[in-house]
């Protein structure tokens, strides 16, 4: 058989897709349930297909009798790396727009988020509702965001980590 008979016979991404988020609600309720091994909530499950494998993912951040709920509503932990990096990224405007960043693309806001890094960590990683221009879920993803080690996504968090803990 050759190749490109066998691609044909594979069944299409739309139909893997499918099948994979109907196991999920089967094998994972979206229901917030305890998940006692790990001491984590599960506040629904993602699925990630990656070379036609299924792979569970859990939102990383949470902690033991922590939802997503509790999260949103935490206190930010690195409030002042994140107001000097708002200094450095926005000058604090919290309606700043770079048309063309480094990168060669737009940024929004007071920590100038992407669309692309906005919409992977904000809204598809974090639950945060889909709203670039608020400055409290950029601060609130931010932290979370720094949490989870994602610190070098922002020149200015570098800089200001050095300035405000000299590490």
């Amino acid at each position: 058989m050759s190749k490109q008979n066998k691609k044909e016979e594979e069944p299409p991404l739309e139909i893997i897709v499918l099948l994979a988020l109907s196991l999920s609600l089967l094998l994972f309720p979206l229901t917030g349930e305890r998940v006692v091994e790990t001491g984590m909530d599960r506040a629904g499950e993602m699925l990630i297909i990656e070379n036609n494998t299924l792979v569970s993912v859990s939102p990383p951040f949470l902690i033991k009798g922590e939802s997503l709920a509790t999260l949103h509503d935490k206190p930010i932990v690195f409030e002042e790396l994140i107001e000097c990096m708002i200094g450095d990224e926005s000058g604090s405007t919290t309606d700043a727009y770079n048309p063309k960043d480094t990168d060669g693309k737009p940024k929004y806001g007071i920590l100038q988020y992407g669309k692309d890094t906005f919409k992977e960590f904000c809204i598809e990683r974090y639950f945060f509702r889909d709203d670039i221009w608020d400055s409290v879920i950029q601060r609130k993803c931010a932290n979370i965001m720094i949490i989870d080690g994602y610190c070098y996504r922002w020149p200015s968090c570098k800089r200001c980590w050095k300035k405000i803990y000299g590490k």
